[in-house]
């Protein structure tokens, strides 16, 4: 049996915390969430923190129904590999990704970018939708390539 996507998990990292949310196709918000960055202890303790989010942000729903987890972050970033190239505002995450260990922790996919790019993305595509963006979209503007593409698409090629 096929189950329909309906859901997308994003995130949001910076250098003082990182969120993350649930939205459903029509852009809105099912849940949403805060933990600190906290980049001086370490790499791998964010990466859990982050995950351990995800998980809660996706408990009320059918999990085959989350599409996948799309993440914007401070960089510099690698958008192919998620992997960080010296970010100034993450000390100690040179040379190191969440990707595979969020695959894995999480069992979907993920894509991460920088959060300019992402952020220029999902204005393009909403504009190239005619999709307006409310200012309480910003925050899931970046890492969603526009919250309101949902009923459009939810294939992201990054």
């Amino acid at each position: 049996m096929t189950s329909q996507i309906n859901y997308v998990l994003v995130g949001d990292i910076g250098g003082t915390n990182m969120r993350v949310a649930l939205a459903d196709r029509s852009g809105s918000l099912v849940a949403s969430g805060s933990v600190p960055t906290d980049p001086g202890n370490g790499f791998e303790q964010a990466e859990n923190r982050i995950s351990v989010l995800f998980d809660e942000m996706a408990s009320g729903v059918v999990r085959d129904q989350v599409g996948c987890v799309v993440i914007s972050s401070a960089g510099p970033i690698d958008p192919s590999t998620g992997i960080y190239v010296n970010p100034p505002n993450l000390p100690g995450w040179h040379d190191k990704t969440m990707k595979p260990g969020l695959t894995a922790s999480l069992n979907m996919r993920v894509v991460i970018g920088h959060d300019a790019t992402l952020g220029a993305l999902a204005e393009f595509k909403a504009f190239s939708l005619g999709i307006n963006i409310s200012d309480s979209q910003v925050y899931l503007r970046k890492p969603l390539l526009v919250g309101a593409v949902f009923g459009h698409e939810f294939s992201i090629s990054a």
